[in-house]
């Protein structure tokens, strides 16, 4: 009977120790499930859970044998950190999240600044289009007028030349040379 009370007492002590293990499996994968939480209220509410089964696990490990608890105490100690923390997965994902929410504001401020600079690039275009529409309307008008002036300038040198020509060639330098030609024609005759 003796050995079996002696027996009872020494389950009695793993017990713990099964529970304390699927206390520190179930930790794990409320880890796990806390790095991919998709807001932080849902961050939130899984905290506290980890909290919650965190504290059960501490509760257990203090019921675990002594010899057990003194070499799972500094790992037990790096997992509360790993998980609760400073530089836990839950304040990582925290950070990571607020990040996350920061970097959307800054993308739909850079789009609506995106959008600004196009319409001001798109009203500059077209006010510059135009300007030189117009500018190239004035050139052609004043394009026009200047060859209207060069044919006119043209003309009338042209009728200028045709002036010079009879008032001068015809009248002065031709009847001068009729006269010189039939006198060179009278003294040949003579």
């Amino acid at each position: 009977m003796e050995r079996i009370i002696n027996l009872t007492q020494k389950s009695a002590q793993w017990f713990h120790v099964q529970r304390f293990y699927r206390e520190i499996e179930a930790l794990s994968r409320y880890a796990l499930t806390i790095i991919e939480d998709p807001s932080l209220s849902s961050l939130e509410v899984s905290s506290e859970i980890l909290s919650s089964e965190l504290s059960e696990a501490a509760s257990t490990f203090n019921k675990i044998p002594t010899e057990i608890k003194v070499k799972l105490d500094h790992p037990f100690k790096q997992l509360k950190d790993i998980v609760l923390g400073e530089n836990g997965l839950v304040t990582l994902r925290k950070r990571e999240l607020l990040l996350e929410i920061v970097g959307k504001s800054l993308i739909n401020e850079n789009q609506r600044f995106t959008l600004l600079v196009d319409e001001a690039s798109s009203a500059l275009v077209k006010q510059e289009i135009q300007e030189t529409q117009e500018a190239t309307a004035t050139t052609e008008s004043l394009r026009q007028k200047y060859m209207l002036i060069l044919l006119f300038a043209t003309t009338v040198g042209l009728f200028s030349i045709g002036a010079l020509m009879y008032f001068y060639l015809i009248r002065n330098i031709i009847s001068r040379l009729s006269w010189l030609s039939n006198a060179m024609q009278s003294i040949a005759s003579r």
